[in-house]
């Protein structure tokens, strides 16, 4: 069952919205098209006020560009930003190798969105 607001793409990310938070999949391999898109949905993101989870746990390491990218949007995004990748995975490992300990790493994507508030309902206007 798919999730209110789902989007999928072919190259392997999925997009979502989930209490008030934007989750953003990937799955496989990313390449630099995957960064690309990545890079413009974070972007989005950032104009606004959500609190963003990027789960890594389908993915294999993700590229240069895509650490790259990451890297840019926690120096946007901040706390709001929370990125899913369980210990002993290719992701984590990649994280860890690049630096990337200021942003908030979760094992599971339950803790990641409990954290971002995805548990939480949110006021409508």
């Amino acid at each position: 069952m798919h999730g209110k607001g789902e989007q999928d793409h072919p190259d392997g990310l999925r997009v979502d919205a989930i209490g008030g938070v934007l989750l953003i999949s990937a799955s496989g391999a990313t390449g630099p098209e995957d960064a690309e898109r990545l890079e413009e949905h974070l972007e989005r993101a950032s104009a606004g006020p959500r609190n963003v989870v990027v789960d890594l746990t389908g993915s294999e390491a993700p590229d240069d560009r895509t650490l790259k990218v990451l890297r840019r949007a926690w120096q946007r995004l901040g706390d709001r930003l929370r990125v899913v990748a369980p210990p002993a995975s290719e992701p984590a490992a990649a994280i860890k190798r690049e630096g990337l300990r200021r942003f908030a790493v979760h094992a599971t994507l339950s803790g990641a969105l409990t954290q971002a508030g995805g548990g939480r309902r949110t006021p409508r206007a």
